[in-house]
């Protein structure tokens, strides 16, 4: 049975500029512990991040939000994030009901081809498809397609006073004491489809406005939760 024997907030307040005026976003964690039908103890971390500011805001690449985890080792705070999400994925009792999302953003049908959402599909035909005359064979429209496609299921839309929020399981995580944190960044351009000598060709980027919703870059940095795990 896993124990959460001592549970600390370090840093209480939380802070956060974004590259536009009024784009501020917050983040916060809580723990939640359930008892499951066998008597065990679930544990999960929920992630609650808000628009603050008065404009709408989208945020590229934000989704799946990934948690910080580091472990004590021998008087210091080694990074665990990585050991972390392979026991995860390995671990049988993973309880997916227990993730919250009510901001899912489910784009693409993958039996019809199709883009469901109407704002990722206005910007694949307006701006990506419309760029066909670059298309040389069926390869570079499935790998532009697939841009989009990641782009948009990545993309975490707010209203002014919206907040996202998602659960994660951490039962998985063995006896010890953890610093537990929330980091994220788009400040930098996402290389991750390059170097395909098409979409250089192309230069895709997102635009500053999709629909009524302005680009937010920068950083979001949660409180710490100080956890010992018996």
């Amino acid at each position: 049975m896993i124990r959460v024997s001592f549970i600390l907030m370090l840093l209480s307040v939380t802070s956060f500029s974004g590259s536009r005026k009024g784009g501020e976003i917050r983040a916060f964690l809580k723990l939640n512990i359930s008892k499951g039908d066998n008597g065990c103890r679930n544990i999960f971390i929920s992630l609650a991040v808000e628009n603050c500011g008065a404009e709408s805001i989208y945020v590229d690449r934000f989704k799946p939000a990934v948690l910080k985890i580091k472990k004590k080792s021998n008087g210091k705070y080694i990074d665990y994030t990585s050991n972390w999400l392979y026991s995860e994925l390995q671990i049988a009792e993973q309880i997916e009901n227990g993730k919250v999302d009510n901001n899912a953003n489910k784009v693409y049908d993958v039996f019809s081809g199709q883009f469901t959402d109407p704002v990722t599909s206005k910007f694949y035909n307006e701006k990506i498809k419309a760029k066909g005359i670059y298309l040389k064979t069926s390869t570079d429209s499935v790998m532009l397609k697939s841009w989009t496609r990641k782009q948009f299921e990545g993309i975490l839309f707010l209203k002014p006073k919206e907040s996202w929020k998602s659960m994660e399981s951490i039962n998985s995580l063995p006896s010890g004491e953890y610093l537990i944190s929330f980091e994220f960044s788009n400040s930098k351009p996402d290389e991750s489809f390059h170097p395909q000598a098409l979409l250089k060709k192309l230069d895709l980027k997102l635009p500053d406005m999709i629909g009524a919703y302005k680009k937010w870059t920068g950083s979001i940095q949660s409180d710490t939760l100080l956890i010992e795990i018996d």
